[in-house]
């Protein structure tokens, strides 16, 4: 079986969301550098935010809001988050 990056940015993703930032949201950009410190470092600033594009169009089970202000940056923008069990 081989994971396109996609899987592994949205793997991340949910672990920031359910760990350090459980019952926050997170804008785009600052999800974008957390999952990128996350991975090791042979990963691309690029690669990562094309992935997370895709994570943003297509959430699955991390909630959309279209405006929700940011734990990390304090902005208030389009944020994701995950919904209370």
């Amino acid at each position: 079986m081989t994971y396109r990056t996609e899987d592994f940015v949205r793997r991340e993703v949910g672990d920031l969301l359910r760990g350090r930032y459980r019952g926050k949201f997170l804008c785009s950009a600052c999800l974008t550098k957390l999952t990128l410190e996350r991975l090791h470092t042979g990963w691309r600033t690029a690669e990562i935010a094309l992935a997370m594009g895709k994570v943003l169009n297509d959430p699955g089970a991390i909630k959309s809001l279209p405006s929700s202000q940011c734990a990390n940056c304090q902005k208030t923008t389009p944020c994701l988050g995950l919904s209370s069990p």
